[in-house]
Formats: C-alpha cells, structure tokens, sequence
C-alpha cells in the first residue's frame, strides 16, 4: 500500500484530505506541522510528502529542506501546499518541491497530483 504524509497545521483540511485519500486507496499519516512530520519520518518512509507552506513550530520550507538533505529521502516526490502563489516568496522551494498545490484546490486535482507522481494504491 502506498504510503503518504500529509503536513498541515488546519485540523479540518488535514482530515479532509486524509479521509479522501484514504478512500481512494492510500495509507495516510497525518502531522499538524513540520517538526512532527520529520518525527513521522523517522519510523515511516512515505512513498509521497504532502506539506502545507506556512505553519507554526516548523513550516514546510524547513520540512522540505530537512528531508532533502536526507540520503533516504533525497528523491521522495513532495508536494508543496499554499494560498500563497509560488512566484510570491517560493522560488527556492519550488526547486526543491516535485509539485505545488494552489489552495484551495479540489479533491480531484489532487488525486490527479498523487496519481501522477506515485500511481495508484
């Protein structure tokens, strides 16, 4: 089973996209910001990162970074998530990101974002 980590610090949209992923068929974990996510990382190895831009404690420019700078994780497809448009403050990270996410965006786009890198379950 495909595996995806999903990092954002609003409670309703991390449950949101974890409830429609794993509908269609991904096992989904789930971190409300960066620090947790690379906690998760250290007994998980997603097979796709899905990380919100700006959260508290740890946003997803030093979750991107972090897990870049990793041999194990150097190549895992991240796709970065914000409200913000990437030329406005992301040129450095669009580099080091697989995809960028337009919020808000829909349930199908996303799909098509996750299918496109890692396929289907």
């Amino acid at each position: 089973m495909k595996t995806i980590l999903v990092v954002d610090d609003d409670y309703d949209l991390l449950s949101v996209i974890t409830a429609f992923l794993e509908s269609e068929g991904f096992l989904v974990v789930g971190a409300n910001n960066g620090k947790a996510g690379l906690n998760l990382l250290k007994s998980r190895r997603p097979d796709l990162v899905l990380t919100d831009f700006m959260m508290p404690c740890s946003g997803g420019a030093d979750l991107v970074r972090r897990l870049r700078g990793t041999s194990t994780m150097h190549e895992t497809p991240v796709v970065m998530m914000s409200a913000m448009h990437p030329c406005e403050g992301l040129p450095e990270l669009t580099e080091q990101t697989t995809a960028f996410l337009q919020k808000p965006f829909r349930c199908d786009e996303l799909l098509r974002q996750v299918v496109e890198l890692i396929g289907m379950p």
